[in-house]
């Protein structure tokens, strides 16, 4: 069953579901107390926690806004303070329960057990004296032992190597029934799991499909790949030229129209309705040749002029 709808319609907390009727954020007791609840769900295997339901399951009924408006990016951080882990695997998703608003914090497991490396103290409210409790000490490993989070022992992290050997097993056995299935003849390449655009003609060659198997293919933007536009190309190459050595728009546009610069995708990408754009190893390239020609833009004009010269004799 899906995490989120067993989260939604659970009647009782577990090993993979957490209930808060209520979180006020600005208190730093209910952060380390979630805190320790999302490590432990991370390191049993994943799960949820549901902020606007009590244990039973049933609506609290009090006011989740403050919650709702919690940026996850807060959430990563409380995490990264008390571990020095960046843990982003989770996701939010606001729902309703018999007519009233409840948050899903959606869990995914760790590979690796997160570990405290900061106690989570803080001040108990209501006492005369100022005083501390603890929520969890510093290298302490949590799991959930049923509905509670506790300290792990040998029997968790063995769950932990049994599970991570699980999920290396059907990933092989996933990749044996696909080879064994393929047709006679099939050539089988290993890719990454995630695909980025290259301009490249070398590059690895892709196909869309709507495989939901298919390793992902992201484009990368043309202001990451090609970066700068002719006149900031011009303006960094003048910086290797020699002094007094003229370098406008006129002389690079002769010297790209020699070389072909706009045709090699590795050096420019044009837009259908945009000025071209061109990348760093376009201008490395520029650099290359002034460093080996210090007349390298006055040579490409002169030569471009006496190409023109014959095409235009000949006609």
């Amino acid at each position: 069953m899906n995490v989120i709808i067993k989260a939604k319609q659970a009647k009782r907390e577990s090993q993979s579901i957490e209930s808060k009727g209520r979180f006020d954020p600005t208190s730093a007791r209910e952060w380390c107390e979630i805190l320790k609840d999302l490590v432990a769900i991370s390191n049993s295997g994943g799960g949820a926690i549901i902020a606007g339901l009590h244990s039973d399951g049933i609506p609290s009924q009090d006011d989740i806004s403050e919650v709702i408006a919690i940026d996850p990016a807060s959430i990563s951080d409380q995490v990264l303070r008390y571990t020095r882990i960046q843990f982003s695997s989770f996701e939010i998703f606001e729902d309703t329960k018999d007519g009233w608003p409840i948050l899903i914090l959606k869990i995914d497991a760790s590979v690796v057990p997160m570990v405290f490396t900061k106690p989570g103290t803080y001040e108990i409210d209501g006492t005369k004296r100022q005083q501390q409790r603890t929520a969890f000490s510093q290298g302490q490993v949590y799991f959930r032992h049923g509905a509670k989070s506790e300290p792990g022992n040998s029997e968790a992290l063995g769950r932990v190597i049994e599970r991570n050997l699980k999920n290396t097993k059907k990933a092989w056995l996933d990749g044996v029934k696909k080879v064994t299935a393929a047709p006679n003849g099939s050539i089988f390449s290993i890719t990454p799991r995630d695909i980025q655009e290259n301009p490249s003609s070398d590059s690895f060659r892709v196909r869309v499909v709507d495989d939901p198997d298919a390793p992902g293919f992201r484009p990368v933007s043309p202001d990451e790949s090609h970066p700068y536009r002719q006149s900031e190309l011009i303006d960094l190459a003048k910086l290797s030229v020699p002094d007094g050595t003229p370098l406008n728009s006129y002389e690079f546009f002769m010297a790209k129209e020699l070389y072909r610069i706009h045709e090699n995708e590795d050096f420019c990408y044009r837009h259908k309705y945009g000025s071209p754009q061109y990348s760093d190893a376009c201008l490395q390239w520029f650099f290359d040749n002034l460093s080996n020609e210090p007349g390298f833009f006055k040579n490409a004009r002169d030569a471009y002029r006496e190409v023109i010269d014959q095409v235009e004799g000949e006609d």
